[in-house]
C-alpha cells in the first residue's frame, strides 16, 4: 500500500471539483436557450470535452447553428479551456499572473 500525501489529494480534488464547475457554468449559461436540459448539458460536456458529440437537438451531426451568437461565444471559450485543460484560462485571469514579481532582481 501507498499512501497518498493531503497535498496530491488536494490537486486531484481540485482538478475534479473545477472540472466540474465549469461544466455547471457552461450548461446555465447555454441553458439561456430554453433548449431541453438533454441538450443543454450534453451540448457542454462534448464541447468542453472537444469531442463535439451530444445528444438532443445536435445529435450525431455535430451541428451547433442554433445556438445564439452569446451562447456560441460560450462554446468557444469552453472549447479552449477544454483544450487547455482548464488551467491556463484559469491563470490568465489570476491577478498574481498580472502583477509583476516583486522578488526579481532583473
Amino acid at each position: 500500500e501507498t499512501v497518498v500525501s493531503a497535498k496530491s489529494a488536494s490537486v486531484v480534488t481540485m482538478h475534479t471539483l473545477l472540472y466540474f464547475v465549469v461544466i455547471v457554468i457552461g450548461t446555465l449559461l447555454l441553458s439561456f436557450n430554453n433548449f431541453d436540459m438533454e441538450t443543454t448539458f450534453t451540448t457542454t460536456v462534448g464541447i468542453f470535452t472537444n469531442t463535439g458529440i451530444s445528444l438532443g437537438i445536435p445529435g450525431n451531426s455535430g451541428f451547433y447553428g442554433m445556438y445564439n451568437e452569446f451562447s456560441q461565444i460560450v462554446m468557444t471559450a469552453l472549447m479552449i479551456a477544454g483544450r487547455l485543460e482548464m488551467y491556463a484560462v484559469v491563470i490568465f485571469f489570476m491577478k498574481s499572473f498580472w502583477t509583476p514579481n516583486k522578488t526579481s532582481t532583473i
